[in-house]
Formats: C-alpha cells, sequence, structure tokens
C-alpha cells in the first residue's frame, strides 16, 4: 500500500512540475513579445548611438530556451 501512495503522490508532483514549467513559459513567451526583434536579434535590448541595435541573437536566444527546458 506504501509503494502505491508513493507512485501516485509522485504522478502527482511531476504534474505539478510540467505546470510550473508551462506558466513559466506563458511568462516569458508574453514578456519578449513586448520587445523588438529582426532577422539578427531575437530580443534587441537597445540601440548603439549611431543606431545599430544590440540584444540577444536567435541562436543565443535558442540555447537559453533548450537550457531552461531541461
Amino acid at each position: 500500500m506504501d509503494l502505491e501512495k508513493q507512485i501516485i503522490e509522485s504522478h502527482k508532483s511531476r504534474i505539478e512540475q510540467k505546470r510550473i514549467i508551462r506558466e513559466k513559459r506563458k511568462v516569458t513567451e508574453t514578456s519578449i513579445q513586448s520587445y523588438d526583434s529582426d532577422e539578427n536579434f531575437a530580443f534587441i535590448v537597445g540601440y548603439t548611438s549611431g543606431g545599430f541595435p544590440y540584444g540577444i541573437t536567435h541562436e543565443e536566444f535558442e540555447r537559453i530556451e533548450k537550457e531552461n527546458t531541461d
């Protein structure tokens, strides 16, 4: 009987972990959508005095997303 309870609790815990990950992902996606991007940058933080953008490239952003989902 104890093993059955452990399995059920473990399953409930995993479901809750997945829910938390989905919530975090929604918050991240929502906050990022309000920022500029272009063909080079997924997230433009700002612009230099010469007008050139700087920020996080698409490759960097994909790497960060992958690290956060693992």
